[in-house]
């Protein structure tokens, strides 16, 4: 902490506001506090931290260890961070819980926008909504915050998907007592978007992977998930005929996650490409509005934490 002191520079006067508290606006929130600016962060959810906290299975990072990073943070100056806050556009507001962008910028000398990404995909077949289908990041969040939750009744699994995140909660499940884990992922393990180290850990805990499938209906049974319905698939499309039948108690998707939506984007200078991530200059994470920057998840689409930090560090620069 001493050292820290001497390191931080005296106030300079300058405000900044970032949307969301992840691993982007906090990084950015350290760098640009040491350097004597004042950072104010506004989270939509009850707790910072964005993934880091309610996104990563616990067994790769805890929640109390996420949330002592971001006490760390605030020691370094002047950093508030205001949960239950939603960004919205327009001037109007139904609640004391949100504030627009465009107060943002009137108030605030720059805003850093790092949203991160929407809630998961789906997979749009017959079943997936109701009881027993999770979204990976939904899940692990649950599993993480939600003291009440139980896999209680739940002996076989499928995960949708061959991401790190579909890696990560194939694991996680295994550890915490679900005997038949299996992977069904549309290609093969040469295509897969995980790990290669990772894949080869899940494996030594016994989670299956299953290639060249595709899950092409939920099967319930008095609403509860009895099963999957999964196709034959040749270079990552289904085939007709062949339709295989997974007995499970518990389905879960981890095929990404959609955009976070863009209240900013109104505001002028600020563009999303085709898959609406937030376009910035790589050098700066600056957008075409002088006055705001973005990085982490909503510009780079879902990468690591990292490479969320690493957006921080450069438009606190």
């Amino acid at each position: 902490p001493d050292l820290l002191a001497a390191r931080a520079r005296p106030k300079n006067g300058k405000r900044i506001a970032a949307i969301g508290a992840g691993p982007a606006s906090l990084s950015l929130a350290g760098h640009l506090a040491l350097a004597g600016c004042s950072v104010t962060l506004f989270d939509k959810k009850a707790i910072p931290g964005g993934l880091s906290v309610v996104g990563i299975a616990p067994y790769k990072l805890h929640a109390a260890d996420a949330l002592q990073e971001i006490d760390f943070i605030k020691s370094l100056g002047d950093v508030e961070i205001r949960c239950g806050i939603e960004i919205v556009c327009g001037d109007t507001l139904p609640s004391s819980s949100q504030v627009s962008a465009t107060s943002l910028l009137d108030t605030f000398d720059a805003v850093f926008v790092g949203v991160g990404l929407g809630r998961d995909s789906a997979l749009q077949v017959e079943g997936e909504q109701g009881p027993g289908v999770y979204g990976a990041t939904a899940l692990i969040e649950r599993i993480k915050s939600d003291e009440t939750f139980s896999l209680q009744g739940v002996h076989k699994a499928i995960v949708v998907g061959a991401g790190n995140t579909a890696i990560d909660i194939a694991r996680e499940l295994k550890m915490l007592g679900v005997g038949d884990v299996t992977m069904v992922y549309r290609r093969t393990e040469k295509h897969m978007k995980g790990y290669v180290h990772e894949m080869d850990a899940a494996k030594r805990q016994c989670v299956r992977l299953l290639e060249r499938r595709q899950v092409a209906r939920v099967l319930r049974e008095n609403g509860a998930v009895v099963g999957v319905a999964v196709a034959h698939t040749q270079d990552g499309k289904p085939t007709v005929g062949d339709v295989d039948i997974l007995p499970c108690d518990l389905v879960v998707v981890a095929i990404g996650q959609i955009g976070a939506g863009s209240p900013w984007t109104f505001l002028g200078g600020v563009e999303v490409d085709r898959d609406g991530r937030v376009i910035v200059d790589s050098a700066t994470c600056r957008t075409g509005n002088p006055k705001i920057y973005a990085g982490g998840d909503c510009v780079n689409g879902g990468k690591e934490v990292v490479d969320a930090v690493q957006h921080g560090k450069l438009a606190a620069r």
